[in-house]
C-alpha cells in the first residue's frame, strides 16, 4: 500500500512540476507571437499607409508648397493646353483659310477677267494683222491668175478682199476677208469670213464659201445702207439674202427672190421689185462687190489695192 501510494503521489508530483513548467512557457509563447505579429504590423502599416511618410513631411519639412506646386503646375498645363490648342487653332484656321484665300482669289480672277477684254480691244489690230498674215501665209498675197485653155481667163487668188467695216454699228469694226487658193483658180469656190471681237477675244462670227447668182462664178458682195446698216449678201441661184450682225451672230434680215419677184413676203411684180430696191439702196455705199471668176465684172487691180491699203491702216494703227 506504501508503495503504491508513494508511486502515486511521485506521479502527482511530476505532473504538478510538469504543469508548473508549462504554464509560464506557454503565456512566453503567445507573448512572443504577439511581439512577432505586432512587428510586421507595425512594418506593414507604414508601407501601405506611408503616415510616418507623411507625417514627416508635414511636420519636418512643412512644405506645402511642394504640395501645392505640382498641383499649381498641374492645373496650368491641363488648363494651358486647350486653351493654347483651342484658341490658336480654332481662330487661325478660318482666318487663314476663308479670309485671304476666297476673298482674294474672287478679286484676282475678277481683275484678269475685266482686264482680257481691254487687252483684247487694244491690241485687236495686231490681231487683225496676225490673222491676215496667216492667211496670206496659207493662200498667198492677193494677185491676177490667168489661163489661155481652153480659152482666155483671168482669176482673182489668195487674200482677195481684207477691208474694216463695222457691221454692228458699235464703233468697233469688223474683219471680212476673202481668200482662194491656187488650185482653186478657175473652180466657182471662194471663202469668206468675218472676225470680229465675241465675248473680250476675236472669234469668227461668219464663214461660208461664197454663192452665185445661177452661173459658175462666185462673188462676194457687201452693202451699206444709207441708215448705216451693213449687208451681206448670199447667193444662192435667184434667191439673195441680206444678213446683218446683231448679238456677235449674222441673221437673215431680207431676202429677195427674183422668180417671184418677192421682197420677204411681200409679192411683187419684176418692176415693182426692181423699183423698190432702187429705193431701198438710194444713196447706200458698196465697200466690197467682186466676182472671182470674171473679169469683165469687176476692176480686179482696184479690189487688190483697196486690200493693200487696209493692210497699211491696221499696221499705222497697231504701231500708233
Amino acid at each position: 500500500m506504501r508503495k503504491s501510494v508513494s508511486f502515486i503521489l511521485s506521479i502527482l508530483l511530476v505532473l504538478t512540476l510538469c504543469l508548473g513548467g508549462c504554464n509560464p512557457s506557454e503565456p512566453e509563447k503567445p507573448s512572443a507571437s504577439l511581439e512577432e505579429s505586432s512587428v510586421p504590423e507595425k512594418s506593414s502599416q507604414p508601407e501601405e499607409s506611408s503616415v510616418p511618410e507623411e507625417s514627416s513631411l508635414v511636420d519636418e519639412s512643412s512644405i506645402p508648397e511642394e504640395s501645392s506646386q505640382p498641383e499649381e503646375s498641374s492645373v496650368p498645363e491641363e488648363s494651358s493646353q486647350p486653351e493654347e490648342s483651342s484658341v490658336p487653332e480654332e481662330s487661325s484656321q478660318p482666318e487663314e483659310s476663308f479670309v485671304p484665300d476666297k476673298s482674294s482669289q474672287p478679286e484676282e480672277s475678277s481683275a484678269s477677267e475685266e482686264s482680257a477684254p481691254e487687252e483684247s480691244l487694244e491690241t485687236i489690230e495686231g490681231v487683225y494683222l496676225e490673222i491676215i498674215n496667216d492667211l496670206i501665209h496659207e493662200y498667198g498675197e492677193g494677185t491676177i491668175a490667168s489661163q489661155s485653155d481652153p480659152y482666155p481667163q483671168e482669176a482673182l487668188v489668195g487674200l482677195v478682199v481684207a477691208k474694216l467695216i463695222d457691221f454692228d454699228q458699235d464703233g468697233q469694226p469688223e474683219l471680212f476677208c476673202s481668200y482662194r487658193s491656187m488650185d482653186d483658180a478657175f473652180a466657182p469656190i471662194a471663202h469668206q469670213t468675218v472676225y470680229g471681237v465675241k465675248n473680250g477675244s476675236v472669234q469668227i462670227l461668219f464663214h461660208e464659201d461664197a454663192g452665185s447668182k445661177g452661173g459658175a462664178n462666185p462673188g462676194s458682195t457687201i452693202q451699206i445702207h444709207n441708215d448705216g446698216t451693213p449687208y451681206i449678201f448670199r447667193y444662192d441661184g435667184s434667191v439673195v439674202d441680206y444678213l446683218t450682225l446683231q448679238d456677235d451672230e449674222f441673221i437673215l434680215a431680207h431676202q429677195i427672190n427674183y422668180d417671184s419677184s418677192s421682197w420677204d413676203d411681200s409679192q411683187m411684180t419684176s418692176q415693182e421689185l426692181s423699183e423698190y430696191l432702187n429705193e431701198f439702196w438710194m444713196d447706200a455705199s458698196t465697200p466690197v462687190s467682186v466676182w472671182y471668176l470674171n473679169p469683165d465684172a469687176t476692176d480686179f487691180s482696184q479690189i487688190l489695192l483697196d486690200t493693200q491699203a487696209t493692210i497699211q491702216s491696221l499696221q499705222k494703227m497697231a504701231n500708233a
